[in-house]
C-alpha cells in the first residue's frame, strides 16, 4: 500500500521497484492523498496496464493525511493476509517484501520493519 502526497516526480519510480519486489499474486495499492502536483496523473498514466491488469489499483481523496490514505485502502482489501505499507518516496530492494512476508508465519509476529541495508 502506497500512500502518496505531492509525488509527481518519483511516484513511478517507487511504484516499479515495488512491482518488481513482489510476491505474486499482489496486489498493490496507491492513493493519492489530495496531492496539488500530477501525482495521481502520473501513477494512472505509467501504470495503466497494470491498473488495467488488476494488479494496481489506484485510488485518489481529498487530504487529510497518511493515516486516512492507509485506511481507504485497508477498506480496498480482499482476502489478503499481510498488509505491506511503504513511503512513496521510498524505493524497494528487489528481495524485500519476499524476505518480509515470511515472519508472518509465526502467529506472534505482527509487524516487520527493517532498517538500512
Amino acid at each position: 500500500m502506497l500512500p502518496a502526497k505531492d509525488e509527481a516526480v518519483g511516484i513511478g519510480r517507487t511504484l516499479r521497484s515495488i512491482l518488481q519486489a513482489g510476491l505474486l499474486p499482489a496486489d498493490v495499492y496507491v492513493i493519492d492523498d489530495g496531492s496539488s502536483d500530477k501525482t495521481l496523473e502520473v501513477a494512472r498514466s505509467a501504470f495503466a496496464r497494470e491498473e488495467h491488469a488488476g494488479k494496481v489499483l489506484i485510488l485518489t481523496k481529498p487530504n487529510s493525511g497518511k493515516a486516512d490514505a492507509l485506511n481507504l485502502g485497508l477498506e480496498h482489501l480482499r482476502d489478503e493476509e499481510v498488509f505491506v505499507g511503504i513511503d512513496a518516496d521510498t524505493l524497494v530492494a528487489k528481495d524485500a517484501i519476499s524476505r518480509l512476508v515470511p515472519h508472518f508465519l509465526n502467529p506472534k509476529v505482527g509487524a516487520v520493519h527493517h532498517w538500512g541495508p
